[in-house]
């Protein structure tokens, strides 16, 4: 619901200011069945921290901002402890959330290509999209990344994470923008006395892209003082295909040198003697092999710390500091550049053919010279091929800070008001290097300058060899007052929690011209900057209705200074047939504002190609066979202008979940959810293809899109797609979980499984447009199953887990299915005393072999958010404590 109004807002900023009067709560004697040690260990923190009074510290539970005893919240979370992460073997949080089936489509890494540092991660819950998930830390939002708009859980030091729970279904009523999705919320280890120090390797079976990371963490904790400090140090080698066996290495690319050009006959043929040729359905060519030096990961080094301080000023007041840095850098190379006929569309003329190589214009195979029309309409003929010398790359460094504040003081009972404020900031700067300036070599390829054709290049590339720099920044500032407590209604005790926040953002793009005006071959776009303000109010109630049943009911109104205002409420209630059974059930609805980038990002210009479907149904029905030649069998031409659209509605998602509990004695239990989410007015850019579409079949073209056409012919002479409202996406599934622990007179034996079942996720691509089932597509298995088996015997304890996905179709639907696929990983933990503990483990210890897509040229299909590129490794991790 979306609403226009600054003085309400106002209004209910200062009513929420007025505390309530507040008595003791009695909390439900109840266990999160997800997270049993996590939520013990959890409360034995909270008991050792009492007041002179003895009343014990209540604490926030992720998903309710009302404080509790233990860790039973309104909805069902999932844990993952810091033992978890160390026995996954994974360097970075996404890799080790990448194991958990509620990531059900993976996690994504994100490289240089994009703009960003090697390695950006983020994880998906649920196939929603990864800026759709919320990230905070210790309960606190961090920055976006200035591009992708989503926290890159990369930075995050795992050796200062104690626990990470994971909420997942819309949680807007309690935290407001990016929770669509759900909520990660990373917890930091605290009131921590000595100092710890440790190292790990991560060898890679096949060569190249070994990792290393040390830690080193100190604390002290006293009566009224505490204070954490977590560095790591993280380094990354670059993967090379070429120690991957899953890689074809007889494959061979299309685009090689010399070039090829095309004939009379509308065949691309080689300009001058090849070592090996590759023909296709468009003609022959000099293959290539890229494989030799192609990078499918760059290499990248990061330093990261965490200060956690903390100091009681009273028996009732505690004051809070954290301080978070991260340095990350990453030096990358990709494959040579290409010239591509039907994207660079790079011609050779006729002038230089005849000067260059009279050999080609009196052989048998005549060039199709055609007008170019950026070289005022004179004759060239289209050629295709690979520039070997031209070799791009990127070097990026990237800053990472945020401090926080925080206040906390208790009334006497149990209200407790929280003051929190917030500054975080992202810096990067990223250089282009050897990119070619497509106007300078465009015309030297043209006259001949550069000698495309010959069997050795003739001109120097390094005269239109360009690095090209553009910097990134984003900044996030908030403040927030929270007061939690409960008081007596009618015999019962009900929770409540409000509170007001702001939040100040503000990014800033800085491109080159020539970069924004796609003057250089392979890049275009970036430059803006932007800013805006937002205002919240929120409230949250928790009512025992009768003794077995109570209910969450929470709401939420954000008012932004760029689209509007927003209501958010969010429902649930849990009932409780016997101490070993109980049912949970939310409803609640999200949203998501429009990124900055969405809204402000520069026009950038270029050109691009499609079908006029317009002019091919109108000459299909006039009977006109030379243009339907021309308009339905070709493609035209024309300049697309993109950029942000400052007219953006907020992305909007209903939830609803469903979670049945059974644990019979404790350590054994299941675990049953059903999850249906939506996702409407996502928001993304319009292909010209698809707008032509819309245009075609007479239906209306989304919000601040158009087809510009000349008055006179009818042909589209301009196309404008800027980000636009535009897609749904539906999902629904099952999630089972089970879990128990036995112990024996030789050991411990324990077992955890999770399985995730998909009943449907489908898409609405175009608004007005048909849903179409996405499933088992594009590497979106229906189903995700885990296993860890657990042995402990005195200091040493032994963890075997599977990972499990199910089936998706090839590149190539015709060819059908890559298979399900299970891999093991295998953790050996020893402790010799408190002093000293090590860590000796795998991943995909049996080497099983990845499923191939053989509808694939490169055999790939591999390193996506299941198949890591990095492939089988071994780990070990030493720790030493003093």
């Amino acid at each position: 619901m979306l609403l226009r109004s600054r003085g309400l807002v106002s209004l209910l900023l200062l009513s929420s200011l007025v505390p309530l009067q507040a008595q003791d709560q009695s909390t439900p004697e109840s266990k999160d069945k997800n997270a049993e040690e996590s939520k013990k260990d959890a409360v034995s923190d909270v008991k050792s921290e009492k007041k002179s009074d003895k009343k014990e510290e209540r604490i926030e539970v992720t998903g309710s901002r009302i404080r509790r005893i233990d860790l039973e919240g309104p909805k069902p979370i999932i844990v993952v402890d810091s033992k978890d992460l160390e026995k996954s073997g994974a360097v970075t949080l996404s890799e080790a959330l990448n194991k958990l089936t509620v990531a059900s489509f993976g996690t994504y890494d994100y490289g240089s290509g994009y703009g960003v540092p090697e390695g950006t991660q983020a994880v998906d819950l649920h196939g929603l999209g990864e800026g759709n998930t919320l990230v905070l830390l210790n309960g606190r939002r961090l920055v976006r990344d200035p591009s992708f708009e989503f926290v890159d859980l990369s930075v995050i030091p795992t050796a200062a994470v104690e626990r990470v729970e994971i909420l997942t279904g819309t949680a807007s009523a309690i935290y407001g923008t990016d929770a669509l999705a759900g909520v990660i919320n990373i917890i930091t280890k605290k009131d921590y006395d000595g100092m710890s120090f440790g190292y790990s390797k991560t060898k890679a079976r096949f060569k190249t892209g070994d990792r290393d990371q040390f830690y080193v963490l100190a604390g002290s904790h006293g009566e009224k003082t505490s204070n954490i400090i977590t560095m790591q140090w993280d380094e990354s080698q670059a993967i090379l295909a070429k120690n991957r066996p899953w890689y074809d290495k007889d494959y061979r690319s299309i685009y090689g040198s010399p070039m090829s050009y095309e004939s009379a006959s509308g065949e691309f043929v080689p300009s001058a003697s090849c070592d090996q040729e590759k023909s296709n359905g468009t003609g022959t060519f000099c293959a290539y092999d890229y494989w030799d030096r192609e990078q499918l990961q760059g290499g990248w080094q990061k330093l990261s710390m965490i200060d956690d301080f903390s100091y009681r000023m009273t028996d009732d007041t505690k004051l809070n500091f954290r301080m978070f840095v991260a340095k990350k850098t990453a030096r990358t190379r990709s494959r040579a550049s290409a010239i591509d006929p039907a994207g660079d569309a790079y011609t050779v003329s006729e002038a230089a053919i005849n000067a260059n190589h009279p050999e080609i214009a009196g052989g048998a195979a005549a060039p199709a010279y055609k007008p170019d029309d950026n070289n005022n309409n004179e004759n060239g003929v289209l050629v295709q091929g690979r520039l070997k010398d031209a070799v791009p790359g990127t070097a990026t460094d990237q800053t990472t800070f945020s401090t926080g504040f925080g206040l906390t003081h208790s009334f006497g009972s149990d209200t407790e008001l929280e003051v929190n404020v917030s500054d975080s900031r992202i810096y990067r700067s990223n250089i282009w290097t050897n990119f070619l300036d497509d106007v300078k070599f465009r015309k030297a390829v043209f006259t001949g300058e550069y000698d495309v054709l010959g069997s050795a290049p003739k001109g120097d590339i390094q005269k239109y060899l360009l690095d090209v720099p553009d910097t990134d920044s984003s900044s996030a500032k908030s403040a927030e007052a929270n007061i939690t407590g409960s008081f007596n209604l009618a015999g019962k005790s009900i929770g409540y929690s409000t509170g007001v926040s702001h939040i100040a953002e503000a990014y800033l793009n800085h491109a080159p011209l020539n970069k924004l005006n796609a003057q250089v071959k392979d890049l275009g776009g970036g430059g803006g900057e932007g800013d805006r303000k937002a205002n919240a109010i929120y409230g949250e109630i928790n009512v025992p209705i009768v003794s077995s049943l109570e209910a969450s009911v929470a709401a939420r109104f954000d008012d932004y200074s760029d689209f509007g205002s927003t209501l958010n409420p969010m429902v649930g209630l849990q009932y409780r047939w016997s101490k070993v059974l109980f049912a949970r059930a939310n409803f609640g609805t999200g949203f998501k504002a429009p990124t900055l980038r969405d809204l402000h990002d520069q026009e950038a210009r270029y050109y691009t190609s499609f079908t006029d479907y317009k002019k091919c149904n109108e000459a299909i029905a006039s009977g006109n066979d030379e243009d339907a030649t021309r308009y339905c069998e070709g493609s035209q031409n024309a300049e697309i202008r993109s950029g942000g659209n400052s007219d953006l509605d907020p992305q909007k998602s209903t939830s609803i979940n469903v979670h049945i509990g059974f644990e019979p004695v404790i350590g054994t239990g299941l675990s049953f959810e059903y999850f249906n989410q939506q996702i409407k007015d996502q928001i993304s850019s319009v292909s010209s293809d698809e707008l032509l579409q819309l245009e075609a079949d007479g239906r209306a073209l989304p919000k601040g899109t158009a087809v510009i056409r000349d008055e006179t012919t009818g042909d589209v002479t301009e196309i404008v797609s800027p980000t636009s409202n535009l897609s749904t996406v539906k999902t629904s599934g099952l999630s089972v979980g089970a879990y128990t622990t036995y112990q024996f007179g030789f050991g411990t034996l324990s077992y955890k499984g999770d399985y995730s079942y998909y009943l449907s996720y489908s898409k609405q691509k175009l608004p007005g447009g048909k849903y179409e089932q996405y499933l088992e597509e594009s590497g979106l298995p229906r189903w995700r199953w885990t296993n860890t088996f657990g042995y402990g015997i005195g200091s040493s304890q032994v963890s075997l887990i599977s990972n499990s996905n199910g089936r998706y179709q090839k590149s190539n639907k015709a060819f059908g299915f890559v298979g399900s696929y299970t891999n093991w990983d295998l953790n050996y933990a020893y402790t010799l005393n408190q002093s000293f503990d090590f860590e000796l483990g795998g991943a995909n210890i049996f080497n099983q072999g990845f499923p191939r897509d053989n509808s694939d040229a490169i055999g790939g299909g591999i390193g996506g958010p299941f198949y890591p590129a990095i492939g089988p490794t071994l780990f070990t991790r030493l720790n030493f404590h003093i």
